[in-house]
């Protein structure tokens, strides 16, 4: 359970520094890389404690089970800034394509 908890600090730090780090930084992909290994971390150690029918370990459980709620939510801001970010560069791609094409006809 003591490992659960670093890990649950660590997922919450990653996401804390994805929403400060602006998404064109080359650290964000790291970041990124680094959330998913933890959660895939976090989902092992779940497992493991699932196998085990004690009290102890289902009330700790419920209590992991709110967590990930907290964490789906914190992960899906970032993931909804990151995508509106997105589809500004995007969108900004396109102008500059155009602004291209009418210098090119001049």
């Amino acid at each position: 359970m003591e490992q659960l908890d670093e890990l649950n600090s660590e997922l919450l730090e990653t996401l804390q520094l994805l929403e400060k780090i602006a998404a064109e930084d080359d650290a964000s992909d790291d970041l990124v890389s680094k959330l998913l290994e933890q959660v895939e971390r976090r989902q092992v150690l779940l497992n493991t404690l699932a196998v085990e029918p004690t009290e102890e370990c289902r009330v700790y459980l419920e209590k992991q089970f709110d967590l990930t709620n907290e964490l789906i939510e914190k992960s899906k801001i970032v993931q909804s800034e990151r995508q509106v970010l997105l589809q500004m560069a995007n969108r900004n791609k396109r102008q500059i394509n155009v602004y291209k094409a009418i210098d090119l006809d001049r």
